[in-house]
């Protein structure tokens, strides 16, 4: 492959005559001056930059010591950098080959070095080119090798899990509105073959928009948008542009979609920003694969979303006008509901504006979110609402007490506002008085409470109004929070967690709080965690559960009552494929048939009729929750 862009030419330099016995015969010349021709022969002048820092992508930058050259097939000959038949000056290394015959004839070349690792001698970029001489001609090429790779991958920041793999893989299913989309970021790994990094560009189809953003930590990153439904490529290309043609080092295969119901069925996004369930202190909630929803337990402030208000239901009870939800969200005592066409509804207690609708009004039917569009995903605190744009920015509504809003104040909002300086968000989660964010580079930000560390910056001193980073993660891949502590899931399939550990709930083997993330002791294959108000969950891989914390109402599942410390069996669990916990002190499971499980606190019939009595408060096991069936499973 021949390319001539790269690098301009410089002057002329010293030649030297080779005897080639490849077609014709040398003719000597003298050092420093041009070749001389006869009326029947021709020259070539290779040129390529010498090995130094010089950053040319096709010839390694410090370890490249000799140059192979193959004349139409004919057995190579070596050349050695720096010697008198290879001289490097000027940043460039020439060779010259005469008495070649007039005619076309076609040039192979390789770099050669040495691999660090084992001292062995390596092919480090190689290419050709053919080209027509005539005779009495002197030729020069300046020469473009492609790289030799090794390993080469590209690698999204944040990983997705694939339940049908039971695998985190790269991030392939992006969800648009309005031709904009959650940001990922790629990385391009590997390198040449004595492992340094080769430059190298992520490029796309149309309907994608990807930008560089490649810095000394990561100088190989891309961030990729994209704008169009469909299935799109992205490639990796040698170079430091995209062309039309290119080759393609390696293809990774994405695919857009957008919120929309065909035949009943909710198709989502990234699985990252939405639930099917969800628990609160008062109720359990739940997205049928038809769309609407259906609530049980407690009904004080209107709750259960069916237009009455009080008393309470151990029966799902369907929430009025909600046909078309791919996701739901349970607060203390308010719900919401994030509907296919990208705008998010809400019900039940209104006195911090949680409800989001303008007024602080309590509503026991769902009601607008006041000028939300494109949301991909929601999230609740105990009294303040969250949702994610497919932009990557964060809305925020309710109380703001804590500075649980993000925005830079501690005033409460009826209506959405932005979270300060927050973008490239992949997923969103709230719980008590705090919210996160995952980033798209796989670090997490938190805003909010802090008395118990919650922050996950090393402090207890102060709420934050603003996001800001959590010690120590890169790798995350879902985020829980609680009522007081933090779970976050890691790629490599363990958990960490921070802030108050009265209870066990950050699963250390410890009782002592946390202001940064620490390992869960003896845990892994985690697909994703959710976290109630003082206790922890964790699904596996293969469809079990684990559980850790606060235990008086048997929220654990393991048949006791007893805290634990570090996690335990979820007995009984099979099939699950997802969990939540959320702001009460009962568990969900959903499993693979749309039947969900729930044990824990009882109380107003959240678990249903037929396992527990409406007032029965202990079920230390998983248990059916009666009447809820096809519930919509959350997308991979």
């Amino acid at each position: 492959m021949l390319r001539s862009t790269l690098r301009p030419l410089v002057p002329a330099l010293a030649l030297l005559t080779l005897t080639l016995a490849a077609c014709g015969q040398s003719t000597p010349t003298t050092t420093g001056s041009e070749p001389v021709l006869s009326s029947t022969q021709a020259s070539v002048t290779l040129r390529l930059p010498a090995p130094q820092s010089l950053g040319a992508q096709y010839i390694n930058q410090s370890k490249t010591t000799r140059l192979n050259v193959s004349i139409d097939g004919s057995p190579a000959t070596r050349y050695t950098l720096g010697s008198a038949t290879a001289p490097c000056a000027n940043g460039f290394c020439t060779v010259t080959l005469l008495n070649l015959s007039p005619g076309r004839h076609t040039f192979t070349f390789g770099t050669y070095g040495m691999r660090p690792s084992d001292s062995s001698t390596v092919l480090i970029s190689q290419g050709s080119l053919t080209a027509t001489l005539l005779a009495g001609q002197a030729n020069t090429f300046p020469l473009t090798l492609t790289p030799v790779n090794t390993t080469l991958a590209l690698s999204s920041a944040v990983k997705q899990y694939d339940a049908a793999s039971n695998t985190f893989g790269n991030y392939v299913k992006f969800t648009t509105f309005a031709g904009r989309s959650l940001p990922a970021y790629y990385d391009i790994q590997g390198g040449d073959s004595v492992g340094d990094v080769i430059s190298s560009v992520v490029c796309g189809d149309t309907g994608t928009a990807i930008t560089n953003i490649s810095d000394p930590t990561h100088p190989n990153r891309f961030r990729v948008e994209v704008q169009t439904p469909g299935s799109h490529t992205l490639s990796v290309q040698a170079g430091t542009t995209c062309t039309a043609t290119g080759a393609a080092l390696v293809t990774q295969t994405v695919k857009a979609t957008t919120l929309t119901s065909t035949a009943g069925l909710p198709v989502t996004g990234s699985g990252l920003n939405q639930a099917t369930i969800g628990a609160g202190p008062d109720n359990s909630v739940a997205v049928l694969s038809d769309g609407t929803v259906r609530t049980l337990g407690g009904n004080p402030f209107g709750n259960l979303g069916n237009g009455t208000t009080g008393g309470q239901s151990a029966s799902p009870a369907k929430v009025t006008g909600l046909d078309t939800a791919v996701g739901v969200a349970a607060g203390s005592s308010h719900l919401l509901a994030l509907l296919s066409d990208g705008t998010v509804r809400s019900w039940g207690l209104n006195t911090s504006g949680q409800l989001g609708n303008g007024t602080t009004t309590n509503s026991n039917v769902p009601v607008t979110v006041m000028g939300l569009r494109d949301v991909v995903g929601i999230s609740s605190g105990a009294s303040h609402s969250l949702a994610l744009l497919a932009d990557g920015t964060v809305r925020t509504w309710g109380n703001n007490v804590s500075g649980q809003l993000g925005n830079g104040t501690y005033t409460a909002s009826s209506v959405p506002v932005a979270v300060s300086g927050l973008s490239n968000v992949a997923a969103v989660a709230g719980g008590g008085g705090n919210g996160t964010a995952l980033l798209a580079d796989g670090t997490v930000r938190a805003w909010g409470a802090n008395r118990s560390g919650q922050l996950g910056n090393g402090s207890t001193t102060d709420n934050s109004n603003v996001p800001v980073p959590v010690t120590g993660l890169s790798t995350v891949t879902g985020l829980s929070v609680g009522d007081l502590h933090i779970l976050a899931v890691l790629a490599d399939g363990s958990v960490y967690d921070w802030g108050y550990n009265g209870y066990g709930q950050l699963g250390n083997g410890a009782i002592t709080k946390s202001t940064v993330p620490v390992l869960v002791s003896g845990l892994g294959n985690v697909a994703n965690v959710a976290a109630g108000t003082l206790h922890s969950l964790a699904l596996l891989k293969d469809g079990t559960g684990r559980s850790w914390g606060y235990n008086l109402n048997g929220q654990l599942g393991d048949t006791t009552t007893t805290n634990r410390s570090r996690p335990v069996v979820v007995s009984g669990l099979r099939n699950a494929t997802s969990m939540a916990g959320g702001a009460g002190n009962h568990s969900l499971a959903l499993g693979q048939d749309g039947t969900v499980s729930g044990w824990g606190d009882g109380y107003g019939g959240k678990l249903g009729s037929s396992a527990s009595a409406i007032r029965d408060n202990r079920n230390s096991s998983p248990v059916t929750v009666t009447g809820l069936s096809s519930v919509a499973q959350p997308a991979p």
